[in-house]
């Protein structure tokens, strides 16, 4: 049964956030064969477009974009067998722009082509319907018992001043390598942390805001410095960004490679959904020691994710 606000009774037992999620992937039903950017669903889920995507594809295992294509496939695999429309007809209705393009997504999703699949070839009904999967393997397991503080340090941030540098970054595509994109960025930085005036941490600060986002790329504010307690003269070539006070959930995470992705999904896919914490929107911040920065062989910082208010 459905209620007035298109949530189904069952849904509304699920923790708030994931209730957003669900009422997402309710609106991206409602809406399959529409246009559905990023910041539409964004308002949806009442979330940052950045803080969405992670908790999408940490809760559902796969991207924003590729569950849409995937339902659209979906459906369009529902049509090939039950209706008599032809195969341009249903490969617009999905969304591609020709035949051919249809093609080579239906071939790569189902195996064969959309004439075979309506002809009966290989045809395994795919219902791909939406669902919550967990992708939790022995390495995950692992990290969170060895690598990770399960449960946040909640903590009163003041407001801060960050003075260090910053670079605007255009990442294209999927599977970007971020850590070794600003890998160069670190080596030209790090000598002239030490130049920053009244730090008022040893640490460095790396804060990465999103500015905007299509279906294709995405638009980067990296910064690169230490919080301060006096704003006095800036070094050449630094800027200062300024941090409203606020609660944070503060995380220990420790391990490179994959490791960050492991704990990126708990924290959005495991831990925020059972916390009934309110996101803020701020972009969060890693603080970590020079030697054991992201971009070192044996990362351990903290990672502070701001919070609109404390849950306790």
């Amino acid at each position: 049964m459905m209620d007035a606000d298109g949530l189904s009774r069952a849904n509304l037992q699920l923790p708030p956030l994931l209730q957003r999620m669900q009422a997402v992937i309710e609106h991206i039903e409602a809406h399959l064969h529409e246009a559905l950017p990023m910041a539409e669903l964004a308002v949806v889920s009442g979330l940052s477009q950045w803080h969405f995507q992670r908790v999408f594809h940490a809760c559902l295992g796969e991207t924003v974009k590729t569950y849409i294509r995937q339902r659209r496939l979906s459906q369009a695999a529902h049509s090939l067998l039950h209706s008599r429309r032809s195969v341009l007809e249903i490969a617009l209705c999905a969304g591609f722009d020709s035949n051919e393009a249809f093609t080579r997504a239906f071939r790569a999703w189902a195996g064969c082509t959309p004439r075979a699949w309506r002809q009966g070839q290989g045809v395994t009904e795919q219902a791909l319907l939406p669902r919550f999967k967990a992708q939790i393997g022995q390495d995950y397991l692992q990290h969170l018992n060895e690598n990770l503080q399960l449960e946040p340090d909640l903590r009163y941030q003041p407001a801060q001043q960050i003075v260090g540098f910053t670079r605007r970054l255009q990442l294209q595509g999927a599977g970007v390598d971020l850590l070794a994109m600003l890998a160069p960025c670190w080596r030209e930085w790090r000598s002239r942390l030490e130049e920053i005036p009244h730090r008022s941490d040893t640490r460095v600060c790396l804060i990465l805001e999103l500015l905007a986002m299509s279906d294709t790329a995405c638009q980067l504010q990296v910064w690169l410095g230490a919080p301060v307690n006096a704003l006095g003269r800036l070094p050449s070539g630094m800027a200062c960004v300024d941090r409203p006070a606020g609660w944070q959930a503060v995380f220990q995470h420790k391990g490179a490679g994959p490791a960050w992705e492991y704990t990126m999904q708990y924290i959005f896919g495991a831990w925020l959904p059972r916390s009934n914490c309110q996101l803020a929107p701020v972009p969060g911040l890693c603080l970590f020691a020079p030697e054991q920065a992201p971009f070192e062989a044996a990362p351990v910082l903290e990672y502070c994710l701001p919070l609109l208010s404390s849950s306790s």
